[in-house]
């Protein structure tokens, strides 16, 4: 039951950290398309590591 407000939390934090990312990248360069596709990759890497064990052991460890 602990775990269900601290993933949503997670996933918050994990979005907001790539719309900065997104946000510095685009300043950076003009690859807006090659960004969008790369963090379409990186969604799904992120979503298949989320339904995995591994990530819910990681996520109470760095918040422990």
């Amino acid at each position: 039951m602990g775990l269900v407000p601290t993933l949503s939390l997670g996933l918050y934090l994990l979005l907001i950290l790539l719309g900065v990312i997104g946000g510095v990248f685009h300043m950076l360069t003009r690859f807006t398309a090659a960004f969008g596709i790369g963090v379409g990759i990186l969604g799904i890497v992120v979503m298949m590591w989320i339904k995995s064990e591994h990530f819910a052991l990681v996520l109470e460890w760095l918040l422990s």
